[in-house]
């Protein structure tokens, strides 16, 4: 009997170490999925001032060259957007994948935390590249949309001043 009691300590010692290992996994998985759904709305939200600034470039006038640019940006933007959301979809698909392989071993579920996270941090680095880019060609936008605007004015003032003369 003794025998049996050792063996069986010795196993539910085991077992409540490896219970403890998974949940370890599983509790950074969390905290990993909060951190990248925190990056993946900070994204979302520069990409939406992005698209705000657009559309208020798109509302005034401007040529057809103007306008074959906005519908460019316009479709990056759209492309950008749904990666944010392709990708929010990812983070939350993460933890059932590593939660089954941490069900097979703790250091498999380490592999499979470090696998996800090199993953999501390419994604995300990705994404975090795209935002200067699409910056500046969303400014050069409206300091075009404001230049011809701008020209716009001028020429009628030029023409209101010739008129009175």
């Amino acid at each position: 009997m003794s025998g049996f009691l050792r063996i069986s300590g010795v196993v539910c010692l085991v077992a409540f170490g490896c219970q403890r290992d998974g949940d370890a996994v599983r509790d950074a998985v969390r905290a990993r999925q909060a951190e990248w759904r925190r990056d993946v709305a900070a994204l979302g939200r520069e990409q939406a001032g992005l698209r705000s600034l657009l559309d208020a470039a798109s509302t005034s006038p401007g040529g057809s060259d103007l306008a074959g640019a906005r519908r460019r940006l316009a479709a990056e933007l759209d492309s950008n957007r749904q990666s944010l959301a392709d990708l929010e979809i990812a983070v939350g698909q993460v933890g059932p994948r590593i939660g089954e392989a941490a069900g097979r071993g703790a250091d498999e579920g380490t592999r499979a935390l470090e696998d996800e996270s090199a993953r999501m941090a390419a994604s995300l680095a990705l994404l975090r590249e795209q935002i200067p880019t699409l910056q500046k060609e969303v400014a050069a936008l409206a300091g075009l949309r404001g230049a011809a605007e701008g020209a716009a004015t001028n020429n009628a003032a030029t023409a209101d001043r010739r008129g009175g003369e």
